[in-house]
């Protein structure tokens, strides 16, 4: 299985609906899932803890993977008790590097800054910590054998994934690029990927592989590249929603200046 042909396949898509004048599709990938709950959708047993990808007709599990990442980002991101999105900033490869702005009109979703947050209420801190998460984005391509429910062996190949990771998995991939030689990044090798169990729940794990050096080919630079669109088109949504809640804002301040200046003047001329 493998479906770097079919990314650029939906970047061709995007181009021949932009010339005829239609929206834009969004870009979709796999995501990596961890199965935390011993069963598959249809009640069926599954590995707890084992990965398998979003889009699979038949979902192909396995305990470890290798994967080339050749994009990273951060986010905050607010969700409701059920797991819905409500609220998130701009895709930033550095949060330290320009405003993280957000669907709402606000930064990084209404939550405090680090500064003011460490000066709180341990309560305070508890809430926000709840609302809004920050979140790691990685985004690559993954590659592994395992298998389906049934038990028939299957190669998934360089196939385009992104993972998601907060709260107590945020600082999962950090120990790659500490461990990371001088002049290194991460998208220069190949990085062994694993699950454990924290708690409740199964986290991934990271262990690069020193001995494989990775190549980027004209196909992964392809894939690269979808990966840089899908970054500009999610935050020109949300950098769209941004300043239209501004502008509603300032729609709503001047109402209100409006009818307290007339509200001012017919109190002048009683």
């Amino acid at each position: 299985m493998n479906e770097v042909a079919v990314v650029t396949e939906a970047e061709t898509q995007n181009i021949m609906m932009q010339l005829m004048g239609d929206a834009e599709q969004e870009i979709q990938i796999d995501f990596l899932k961890i199965n935390h709950d011993g069963e598959d959708k249809q009640g069926r047993d599954v590995a707890k803890g084992s990965m398998s990808l979003s889009n699979q007709g038949e979902p192909v599990y396995t305990k470890e993977a290798k994967i080339h990442v050749l994009a990273q980002y951060f986010q905050y991101r607010e969700q409701d008790e059920k797991g819905k999105v409500q609220n998130k900033s701009i895709l930033q490869t550095d949060f330290r590097k320009g405003q993280p702005i957000d669907m709402k009109g606000t930064l990084r979703c209404g939550k405090p800054t680090r500064k003011t947050l460490d000066q709180m209420p341990e309560d305070d801190k508890k809430f926000w910590a709840a609302k809004v998460k920050t979140t790691r984005i990685i985004r690559g391509v993954i590659t592994y054998t395992g298998k389906t429910v049934d038990g028939k062996e299957v190669t998934v190949e360089n196939v385009p994934f992104q993972h998601y990771m907060k709260g107590s998995g945020y600082n999962d991939f950090e120990s790659i690029i500490e461990s990371l030689p001088f002049g290194k990044k991460f998208q220069d090798y190949i990085i062994n990927v694993k699950t454990e169990k924290r708690g409740k729940y199964y986290y991934t794990t990271y262990s690069v592989d020193f001995g494989t050096q990775a190549a980027f080919t004209p196909e992964l630079a392809a894939t690269a590249k979808i990966f840089v669109d899908m970054a500009n088109q999610e935050n020109g949504r949300i950098t769209k929603r941004h300043n239209d809640a501004l502008l509603e804002s300032t729609s709503d301040n001047q109402v209100f200046d409006a009818v307290m200046s007339s509200s001012d003047l017919a109190a002048d001329l009683a």
